[in-house]
């Protein structure tokens, strides 16, 4: 069953890194039968608009919530938890990490 009440992105460039946090929420999302579709965005005109200088970026109804790192599946399912409680609620500004956590500097 869709759930329409969160909308799931993650941005990034391509690399390693970003592609592991959108596997790893694809699999938390199929882990808490949501039925949510994860969208993976590799614009990186759209990753800057996010205003964000780091990748791989977790958005959760349409805010950031993390940026930079990949975070443990526990810690996704509870910011898609809050994020269903709570569709409208800001998200706190991420703590920019100083890069790309991939480690290749390009992102």
């Amino acid at each position: 069953m869709k759930n329409n009440n969160i909308k799931i992105q993650v941005f990034g460039s391509g690399c390693p890194s970003c592609k592991k946090l959108y596997e790893s929420v694809k699999e938390t999302v199929a882990n808490m039968s949501l039925g949510t579709e994860v969208e993976y965005i590799d614009d990186i005109q759209k990753l800057l608009q996010l205003g964000v200088m780091s990748s791989p970026v977790l958005v959760i109804n349409n805010k950031v919530m993390v940026a930079g790192s990949i975070p443990s599946q526990e810690k996704i399912k509870q910011l898609i938890t809050e994020g269903l409680e709570n569709p409208q609620a800001e998200a706190e500004a991420p703590k920019e990490s100083g890069g790309c956590s991939c480690g290749s500097g390009c992102c």
